[in-house]
């Protein structure tokens, strides 16, 4: 999965950008995962 930056701007710091959303998609697949932990953690221990 990737962005399409060939028509970007040309000052744009293109490196930056992809590293940048890198960590976003990161950043939300491990909290993603962590929310579902909790909830099948409540799920198990609470009922």
């Amino acid at each position: 999965m990737g962005v399409d930056l060939s028509k970007s701007h040309h000052a744009m710091d293109t490196h930056q950008h992809e590293a940048a959303y890198s960590g976003f998609i990161k950043l939300l697949t491990v909290s993603s995962i962590l929310t579902i932990l909790i909830l099948v953690g409540m799920a198990i221990f609470l009922t």
